[in-house]
């Protein structure tokens, strides 16, 4: 909730270390099957750590007793795409990019 400049401080510093960090691009958890656009902080994160992002969709689970259901796709380096300083407009178009690749892999199994 309402992340501080300290908390994507840390983030970066965690991924620069060499940690995974996985979070939720529309700033929070959805529920149901929708999915809400995409924030740019993790694209930011990215970039400023210099490391990819891996884009993946979980199936929401319909009960209890049902399995998490995760797909992957391939890495996304926003460095390889726009280099090390992007603009903001190409940072909303990776922000956008990576929401259709979510999209795409919830088709792999819905």
């Amino acid at each position: 909730e309402n992340p501080s400049l300290a908390t994507f401080r840390e983030i970066i510093a965690r991924l620069k270390s060499g940690e995974v960090i996985s979070m939720f691009p529309e700033g929070h958890i959805s529920h149901d099957d929708s999915t809400s656009q995409f924030k740019s902080g993790m694209v930011l994160m990215a970039v400023r750590s210099g490391v990819p992002i891996v884009p993946m969709y979980i199936k929401p689970k319909t009960k209890p007793t049902e399995r998490l259901t995760i797909v992957l796709g391939e890495r996304v380096s926003v460095m390889e795409l726009y280099g090390e300083h992007p603009t903001f407009a190409q940072i909303d178009a990776a922000t956008k990019l990576l929401y259709e690749r979510e999209t795409e892999l919830s088709g792999f199994i819905n």
